[in-house]
């Protein structure tokens, strides 16, 4: 017998864009699809979006960042094991869009 865990979480762009804007990772994390890293080394959102969702997880929330987050703002001092599950998961989707060419609907 196969047990099939049903996804319960969805997904909004805009609120997941809203953590992120909070949690200040474009401060560092530069929104330029143009290098891998900035001048300081850092990875850009390139870069973070062309690593595996699972790799994402470990070295984004994890090794970098030592479970913390922003210094300011309103997930000032925030750890990951703060956020639910539905919110990492929609960070780390978030983040892999980024570095997908999806195309928008015309009106």
């Amino acid at each position: 017998m196969v047990r099939k865990d049903i996804d319960t979480c969805r997904y909004y762009r805009y609120d997941a864009g809203r953590i992120v804007s909070n949690l200040g990772c474009t401060n560092c994390h530069l929104l330029t699809d143009v290098e891998r890293k900035n001048d300081k080394g850092w990875t850009t959102f390139e870069g973070l979006a062309l690593m595996d969702s699972l790799k994402l997880l470990d070295y984004t929330f994890t090794k970098k960042h030592k479970g913390w987050y922003a210094d300011t703002g309103s997930y000032k001092g925030v750890k990951m094991d703060t956020l639910n599950d539905c919110e990492i998961r929609s960070l780390i989707r978030y983040i892999k869009d980024f570095g997908r060419d999806i195309p928008m609907p015309v009106h």
